[in-house]
């Protein structure tokens, strides 16, 4: 276990009045962690030279030590310990065998002589001070420190600044006087504590904090308990005997959602690729994006389904808060997108379709209405919208264990989905020969979901045509029952006239540079930047079909808003 050693040491000669209070203050502090079980806290108010020796030499304590304290009289070579002078450069050879260890305090006189010996061998962060210190200053910025450390759970940074700002409060800087040095008591001109670093090591002192116990937290066992429910539900439903494994349940959920779940799921491969099967902050972000793909996949549907009726002749009532909320998704700051909710437009998109008395096209909807008010998945769906705005990866192994506790309950509430299945319209080809009566359209298309990224094309013969370049949602049991995606979802290859297909879904769309942002599934750091290429202000860089997207779109705003995007 991570192990904190804090060592005292006072002198008969030159007794320090507060040294006692400083040792009394921080074990009391860290001893709450102690206690706990985060770490072991070696604690020793009067330390010699043999037990430094003994407690460094010996190879478990070695290795599990993070942090080490010393407080009492030094010199810029020298520390006094209880029965001699000891010389900062063995001490500093006996800490670089310690692979752990994190930082090194030495809250004694000018003791900035002894940091270069620290760093060299390899030890990250030092505190010292680079002139004499009044005792009681010594001991304020001590307690402070620990006080930030153990109480707020600050960082290094963090709490060396308010220990310096506490510090200040005892005495003028200018004027102290310095009974922690050894030799003659001296005036001190600019008694300051320095925090030193290698250049290498500069992100630790905003990243690390003292450990705390983590869970032992076994990754993916609440995803795949929230699958194996699915297959208990679905199997339930339609009395299907067939074994389902977890790949078909993931075949089955439209790309989108499936997509970040798979990688989630999938095993460490032991090459250079990113994987996400350990605790980490990119699982945890990926868990997030997963939920966001959960909610904006329902919506989209949603939003889609509205302007279908609307499109169909039927007069829908709507507030202008729903107006406001489309607005404000429609043109959010892309770059916060993985921040940005789409839970409240959901509500408010599933109460227009209630009071407007319009069927939803997901038959589901109205028990995932109810089990989304459950208790339980109600604290769920509050938990993960708050975590969509953190940023704080401390104790990672529990945030990303809590936070699959409740991704299993949203995931399992949506379940429903395996029965709905995404498709690519790449091309439509027109056969009307001599002798036929009426013509047929071949469609080529690819089937989104796990076998994406192989070759999935194949031809559909209708004698009817699907929307061109489109993303058709449907319904696996009913084929009658299908509904269009496009275009806040596309396949970007349909447009290339790539081979395959490359999914993205829309992020945002800047009104003052006329831009439209989406985002490829697979890739969610892969930002596709759509902008109108007779624009002198283009730089020639983005995709060629503006036109195509901007026309979708525009007519979406027409309908629902009766405005153009340029009145935005």
């Amino acid at each position: 276990m991570k192990t904190i050693y804090i060592a005292f040491a006072n002198s008969d000669v030159n007794r320090l009045s507060f040294l006692n209070d400083e040792y009394d203050a921080v074990k009391s502090l860290l001893n709450v962690g102690n206690l706990n079980g985060d770490f072991i806290l070696n604690n020793d108010p009067f330390v010699t030279t043999d037990k430094i020796i003994t407690a460094l030499r010996d190879d478990t304590f070695r290795n599990q030590l993070v942090l080490f304290l010393y407080s009492g009289h030094a010199n810029g070579t020298q520390l006094l310990l209880e029965d001699n002078l000891v010389q900062a450069d063995g001490i500093a050879g006996f800490l670089g065998r310690c692979q752990n260890l994190k930082l090194v305090i030495l809250n004694g006189c000018s003791t900035a002589g002894q940091v270069d010996a620290l760093l060299n061998q390899n030890i990250p962060v030092v505190i010292a001070t680079s002139a004499p210190i009044n005792d009681r200053r010594a001991t304020q910025f001590s307690i402070t420190f620990f006080q930030e450390l153990t109480q707020k759970k600050s960082s290094i940074r963090e709490s060396f600044t308010r220990a310096i700002e506490a510090a200040k409060v005892i005495t003028p800087i200018q004027f102290e006087i310095s009974p922690r040095a050894i030799g003659h008591v001296q005036d001190a001109t600019k008694p300051v504590w320095g925090l030193y670093y290698r250049e290498n090591n500069e992100a630790l002192i905003d990243t690390w904090r003292l450990p705390e116990k983590t869970l032992e937290y076994k990754t993916n066992q609440y995803l795949e308990n929230a699958i194996a429910n699915i297959i208990k539900d679905y199997k339930k439903e339609f009395s299907q005997e067939d074994e389902l494994e977890q790949d078909d349940i993931l075949n089955r959920l439209p790309f989108t959602i499936s997509e970040p779940i798979r990688k989630l799921l999938a095993p460490s491969g032991g090459s250079s690729d990113i994987f996400f099967d350990e605790a980490s902050p990119d699982r945890y972000k990926m868990m997030l994006y997963a939920y966001h793909n959960t909610i904006a996949f329902v919506t989209y549907a949603l939003l889609a389904q509205l302007w279908k009726e609307k499109l169909d002749g039927k007069i829908i009532n709507y507030s202008n808060e729903l107006l406001e909320s489309i607005e404000k998704w429609f043109t959010h700051d892309f770059r916060f997108e993985n921040q940005n909710s789409l839970l409240l437009l959901f509500n408010q998109l599933v109460k227009v379709f209630k009071d407007n008395e319009i069927p939803f096209f997901f038959t589901e909807l109205d028990k995932l209405i109810s089990d989304l008010s459950k208790p339980k998945v109600k604290d769920a769906l509050t938990y993960l919208e708050m975590q969509m705005t953190n940023n704080n990866f401390r104790n990672i192994e529990d945030l990303c264990d809590k936070t699959e506790q409740n991704l299993e309950l949203v995931i399992r509430a949506f379940g429903f989905l395996i029965n709905y299945g995404l498709t690519s319209i790449k091309d439509i080809s027109v056969l009307f020969y001599m002798d036929t009566t009426t013509a047929n359209f071949d469609h080529k298309v690819v089937s989104l979901k796990l076998t994406l990224t192989k070759s999935d094309e194949r031809i559909e013969s209708k004698n009817f045509f699907y929307k061109t370049a489109s993303i058709r949602l449907q319904r696996i049991n009913k084929k009658e029952n299908y509904l269009y995606l496009s275009p806040f979802l596309m396949d970007e290859n349909t447009y290339t006239r790539a081979p395959r297909a490359k999914l993205c879904y829309f992020m945002a769309y800047d009104k003052i540079n006329k831009r439209f942002y989406f985002r490829h599934v697979s890739k969610p750091d892969d930002t596709i930047q759509i902008e109108n290429k007779d624009d002198d202000n283009n730089n020639n860089k983005s995709p060629d079909y503006f036109p195509l997207i901007n026309e979708q779109f525009s007519a979406f705003y027409k309908t629902v808003f009766d405005k153009s995007l340029l009145e935005l």
